[in-house]
C-alpha cells in the first residue's frame, strides 16, 4: 500500500487501507495524500476524513511538511451578502492537529460555521467548517501550536 506514488494510486490504496481495516496504513495514506500538490478537492476531503477517523497523536509529524503550505482548499460562503473565507492547506494540517491532540480549535481561534446550528455540536473536525476570519487570527493561532508542540514533542 505505501509503495503507491501516483495521487490516484494512493487514494486507491487509502480506500484499501480503510476497507481491510488497517488504521496506520489508513492514516498514513491518508497524510501522503493530504500533503501531496495538485489532489483533487474530492481525494483531499476522504483524506482529512479518514486522518480525523484513523490518524492519532503519533501521526501528526506527517503534516509537517503541509504545516507552511498557504494553497486554498476551498472557500468558506456563510451567504452571499457576507464575506468569504479562505480554508489554506496549513488550516486545515493545524485544525487535524488540534483535534488529535484532543484540544478545542475555538481556543485557537477557528472560526466554526455551523456553531449555532443544532445538531453539529458532537461532529468531528471537518475543513469544510472550521476557518480563520482573517489573517491575524492564523498568525496567532499557529504561534500557540508551535509553543503547544514545543511543550509536547
Amino acid at each position: 500500500l505505501n509503495t503507491r506514488t501516483d495521487s490516484r494510486e494512493m487514494n486507491d490504496a487509502m480506500n484499501v487501507a480503510v476497507r481491510l481495516d488497517l488504521p496506520d496504513h489508513a492514516a498514513k495514506l491518508a497524510a501522503r495524500v493530504l500533503t501531496t500538490p495538485g489532489i483533487t478537492s474530492a481525494m483531499r476531503g476522504r483524506a482529512v476524513n479518514n486522518f480525523a477517523n484513523y490518524g492519532s497523536k503519533k501521526h501528526l509529524s506527517l503534516l509537517d511538511k503541509a504545516a507552511n503550505e498557504t494553497g486554498v482548499v476551498l472557500t468558506i460562503v456563510k451567504s452571499p451578502a457576507l464575506p468569504t473565507y479562505e480554508v489554506q492547506l496549513r488550516d486545515v494540517v493545524l485544525g487535524l492537529s488540534i483535534a488529535l491532540t484532543d484540544q478545542k480549535l475555538t481556543d485557537y481561534g477557528f472560526s466554526d460555521r455551523y456553531a449555532t446550528v443544532s445538531g453539529y455540536e458532537t461532529q468531528q473536525y471537518s475543513h469544510t467548517r472550521y476557518y480563520f476570519e482573517d489573517d491575524a487570527a492564523r498568525t496567532k493561532a499557529l504561534a500557540k501550536w508551535a509553543e503547544w508542540r514545543k511543550a509536547n514533542p
